[in-house]
């Protein structure tokens, strides 16, 4: 009854909100989302505001991050050419080596140890279209990252633009 946004199940307890104008994207104001971060955040902006982009832009700007996408075609068309990232699909393993970008499927980054990515320093892990781990064809998987997601001491940044189950699973996400 008291849910303002009817597209999310359960509304955050820690709740921010950015403006940004028509000439803006995420990648512009990416410092100030990131220091409100928490170990665990939901950021819910629609298509075409860059959220992609931004994780690009950190990654040029020297931060190493992950980032998990769930198809192999947005791998290939977003990262795949660039030098600054790594990328796993198919049969290719994660390396946890990379230097700065490391861009994986959601079933590859099921596989990872959480003290591993800790370990090779990695500074945040980015979910893109974190909505889809809630739909059937990630049902063998989804177990496992929401257990990855709950206990990384790496911030998790999961983002979509049309949030179903996070807040459910994550209650104390910033969002």
């Amino acid at each position: 009854d008291k849910i303002s946004n009817p597209t999310i199940i359960r509304e955050s307890l820690h709740s921010k909100t950015y403006n940004i104008t028509k000439n803006q994207y995420l990648g512009d104001i990416k410092y100030k989302l990131l220091d409100d971060c928490g170990r665990i955040t939901l950021l819910e902006a629609g298509a075409g505001v860059g959220k992609t982009e931004m994780v690009k832009s950190l990654v040029n700007d020297g931060k190493k991050c992950i980032m998990v996408m769930p198809f192999t075609s947005t791998i290939k068309a977003k990262v795949e050419n660039d030098p600054n990232w790594s990328f796993s699909y198919g049969n290719k393993r994660p390396r946890l080596d990379a230097e700065h970008g490391l861009s994986m499927t959601i079933d590859k980054f099921s596989h990872l140890n959480m003290m591993d990515i800790k370990a090779a320093g990695f500074d945040y892990i980015f979910i893109d279209e974190s909505h889809l781990l809630f739909q059937s064809e990630y049902r063998p998987v989804m177990p496992k990252v929401i257990d990855m997601i709950r206990n990384t001491e790496v911030p998790i940044i999961l983002m979509s633009g049309t949030p179903s189950g996070e807040l459910a699973f994550f209650s104390d996400a910033v969002h």
